[in-house]
């Protein structure tokens, strides 16, 4: 994915924190009971972590992780997911 805007470029170094649980193509992991969130829409993505970081939607591994987002981080996150393939990115 290229990373065309200071937007994605943010997020891209952001994202790194959360590839132990979602993948580096945000596919997931099911041993982590992690979704994939690669491909889902950016409105939701932002919505699902603006929930958890203001306690609407409970998720303690998370917590730690988007507790420390900014609204920016947050918005920069959602982007950059929203633009990876659905199926992922094939790593050869």
């Amino acid at each position: 994915m290229p990373l065309d805007t200071p937007q994605l470029e943010r997020a891209d170094k952001l994202y790194k924190q959360c590839i132990a649980c979602h993948a580096k193509d945000g596919s997931g992991k099911a041993a982590n009971k992690a979704p994939r969130i690669g491909g889902q829409m950016e409105w939701y993505i932002e919505k699902q972590l603006l929930d958890m970081k203001n306690g609407v939607r409970v998720n303690q591994q998370m917590l730690t992780i988007v507790k420390k987002l900014s609204p920016e981080d947050i918005a920069d996150l959602a982007a950059y997911l929203s633009k990876i393939p659905w199926g992922g990115v094939k790593e050869e």
